[in-house]
């Protein structure tokens, strides 16, 4: 199922739950995910965030070309993020540049609204 799918069943919950906790977004290009990526993920989730949600582009805007594959990115952050129910994986902005939209921090935000519209997102 795709992240962005996972994501919007995750609202639906919270909805249904009666609260919205608040979500940190990290946008990053993850060529490669690594240590750093979790443990800034683990700083947030000790400051109160109920879920961080990893944000990997397809491109990074500020370079030429990706050293590794979007898929191949998403595969090893996968992996990375293991059995971390609070860390999430979202290919959003994949299916945005899929559909011609601007792979910009105000694009990506308004993506994100839609999927937590009443959540205090970060």
């Amino acid at each position: 199922m795709p992240a962005h799918r996972q994501s919007r069943q995750n609202a639906h919950a919270e909805k249904d739950a009666g609260h919205f906790a608040p979500v940190a977004i990290l946008g990053m290009s993850a060529d490669p995910a690594h240590k750093g990526h979790l443990r800034v993920a683990e700083a947030l989730q000790d400051m109160g965030y109920a879920r961080v949600v990893w944000m990997i582009t397809p491109q990074n805007p500020f370079k030429k070309t990706a050293k590794t594959s979007f898929e191949h990115r998403m595969a090893l952050a996968r992996l990375l993020i293991g059995r971390r129910p609070w860390l999430e994986l979202s290919d959003a902005e994949a299916w945005m540049q899929l559909y011609g939209e601007e792979l910009r921090t105000h694009s990506m935000l308004s993506q994100m609204r839609k999927i937590y519209p009443a959540t205090p997102l970060t």
